[in-house]
């Protein structure tokens, strides 16, 4: 693991050059002897973002159910579109994940068939549902597949497909 810093703050502004998204490709020269290599963004549109963008071969956009969420997953995707038709920056595969879904509302089961609607195969299969051991299992600062107990390993059993989707 690489953790960020503080440092690349001064990174994180909205306006970047060609050249400051050459500095996370070149940084990350070498880690090819890896099979999968995740760079986890602050969900912004800004230069640190388009820096991962351009130095990944696919892009995971991570959606709510709700209006808010499902808006800015458009913004995301229309970006990202809009940053591989510019040049060289292509990114062959993009996706969106679907978090904190719960069964029991109709406001998300609205806002998943309007993700549907907007991204057809770019949703990732399986969504993740909203489940109190998530918040649990992120506080205690464990890995998921650690975690005792069904509905922990249930999240395991759905990170392990999504994550088997990644490195096909």
């Amino acid at each position: 693991m690489a953790p960020g810093s503080a440092a690349s703050s001064h990174l994180d502004h909205a306006a970047f050059r060609n050249k400051d998204l050459k500095r996370l490709e070149t940084a990350l020269r070498g880690l090819d002897r890896y099979e999968l290599v995740l760079i986890d963004c602050p969900p912004t549109l800004s230069a640190l973002t388009r820096m991962a963008w351009a130095a990944s071969h696919k892009v995971l956009s991570v959606a709510e159910p709700s209006l808010f969420s499902v808006a800015g997953t458009k913004r995301t995707m229309t970006a990202l579109a809009q940053f591989e038709s510019s040049r060289i920056w292509a990114v062959p595969e993009a996706g969106v994940v679907i978090n904190r879904v719960r069964d029991d509302s109709d406001e998300q089961r609205h806002r998943m068939r309007e993700l549907q609607e907007l991204f057809g195969p770019l949703v990732v299969d399986p969504v993740l549902p909203d489940l109190s051991v998530m918040q649990q299992i992120q506080g205690a600062a464990w890995p998921v597949h650690r975690w005792p107990g069904a509905p922990a390993q249930d999240l395991a059993e759905r990170f392990g497909t999504i994550l088997a989707g990644l490195t096909r």
